[in-house]
């Protein structure tokens, strides 16, 4: 009798679990989500598009320092490669699983800011 009981128990958990995940509310909840998405992506290349003519008047300005400045289209970030690597100054070395391992690298940068915040 107590495995009978431990049985139904665990069926009657089952079905509460099983009805409380309604497809209905998960495919609600996916096209919430997709519409979330769809409004994000459009206020960043908003913003991106207001942005980009402010910015690349920066750059091109010769008083700012900027010799060759390139653009991220993706981003909208702006950004200049003082001295460029070496293709061949890293080889890569496998792990006993056969896998890449991921080398040290050592980046030097300078960030500015380009102009004062629109207000």
């Amino acid at each position: 009798m107590k495995h009978a009981n431990k049985i139904l128990f665990l069926l009657f958990g089952a079905l509460i679990v099983f009805s409380a995940c309604d497809k209905n509310d998960f495919d609600e909840i996916q096209r919430e989500n997709a519409r979330q998405d769809s409004i994000t992506r459009a206020r960043i290349q908003k913003a991106l598009a207001e942005q980009e003519p402010i910015l690349r008047a920066y750059v091109q300005d010769p008083g700012n320092g900027w010799i060759n400045p390139r653009r991220n289209d993706s981003t909208g970030i702006w950004y200049e490669v003082l001295a460029a690597g070496q293709s061949d100054s890293y080889t890569y070395k496998l792990n006993s699983l056969g896998q890449i391992v991921a080398p040290t690298v050592e980046v030097k940068y300078k960030g500015r800011k380009a102009f004062p915040p629109l207000g």
